[in-house]
């Protein structure tokens, strides 16, 4: 019993010591990125540094945080997490991600209200659909991101319809803030 408490703290004593290390190194890290970035805003030279995109970010963040807030979206943190998701620190990356979420989220919201029109499906088909289209979501994740986004819409409808909730109202809402979301961050795209 003894040798196995020594091997096991010896291990936990090399892992804690790599956490420490790799701290340390963080630390480091952040210390010269601050650096740069002071030295870069002294300079003149924002929009050369991240801290351009973090300034572009936290902006995005707290309006579409607002937008939510003030106009009491039900589930309107899809518009924030469409913020945080999808903004990238280079205009083009943002703006084609912008325009594939949006795309396959709107199209992901028809292909499952078409499906839940012609059937109501029961609770067993309902967890069949949950899992195809987690499983899709998976497998065109680092294919195309307006499929994936299409597979993921179809993943959290029929999850959250799991808890009652109508299908067609989770797709409508999903649509419309992840499009409130998408409107929002093409001009913080473009500064």
């Amino acid at each position: 019993m003894s040798s196995l408490l020594l091997r096991v703290f010896g291990e936990l004593r090399a892992h804690l010591r790599e956490l420490s290390r790799y701290i340390l190194t963080e630390q480091a890290a952040l210390r010269e990125a601050a650096k740069q970035a002071i030295a870069a805003f002294e300079q003149g030279r924002v929009e050369d540094t991240t801290l351009a995109y973090a300034l572009r970010l936290a902006i995005t963040v707290a309006i579409s945080t607002l937008i939510y807030r003030e106009l009491h979206f039900a589930s309107g943190y899809w518009i924030l997490m469409t913020a945080l998701l999808v903004l990238k620190p280079g205009l083009s990356d943002t703006l084609s991600r912008v325009t594939a979420r949006v795309i396959g989220t709107a199209a992901g919201a028809w292909l499952i209200s078409v499906v839940v029109a012609h059937f109501r499906p029961s609770a067993a088909e309902l967890v069949l659909f949950t899992a195809i289209f987690a499983w899709l979501s998976y497998a065109v994740l680092n294919v195309n991101y307006a499929l994936f986004t299409l597979s993921l819409t179809g993943y959290i409808v029929f999850l959250l319809a799991l808890a009652s909730i109508p299908e067609d109202v989770i797709a409508h809402r999903r649509a419309v803030c992840t499009l409130i979301g998408g409107v929002l961050l093409w001009p913080s795209g473009c500064w």
